[in-house]
């Protein structure tokens, strides 16, 4: 006769899903070699929860750096090609073109003021 499973371990089960995994002889030497004190499932959790957020940060900062890209970095057209050439802060060309700009672009009422044109 078999035993009735009682109703928490079924959701146990459901909520903590069991894996087993077959490993060569020199692969499991190697991980006991490694895991020093800890048990298999402990060490192993800590190593795929390392591995997510390793990936979860990769992720955020690529997204972080993408953005800031779209934000901070100035692009115009080539004048033979009309491609976008961008320029980024700290860029010897960047300098140029800032230098470029001083002393003739200003806000729009500020110019207004002073009668001075674009």
């Amino acid at each position: 006769m078999k035993r009735k499973i009682p109703p928490s371990k079924i959701r146990y089960d459901k909520e903590n899903p069991i894996i087993s995994i077959r490993l060569s002889k020199s692969l499991k030497e190697a991980l006991d070699d490694v895991r020093e004190d800890k048990s298999y499932a402990m060490f192993i959790k800590e190593l795929l929860q390392k591995e997510i957020d390793l990936k979860v940060h990769a992720s955020g900062y690529r997204k972080g750096f993408d953005e800031a890209i779209k934000r901070f970095r100035i692009s115009y057209p080539c004048c033979v090609c009309e491609k976008e050439i961008h320029l980024l802060p700290d860029e010897a060309d960047t300098k140029a073109a800032i230098e470029l700009l001083e002393g003739t672009w200003g806000h729009d009422e500020c110019i207004g003021k002073t009668g001075r044109r674009r």
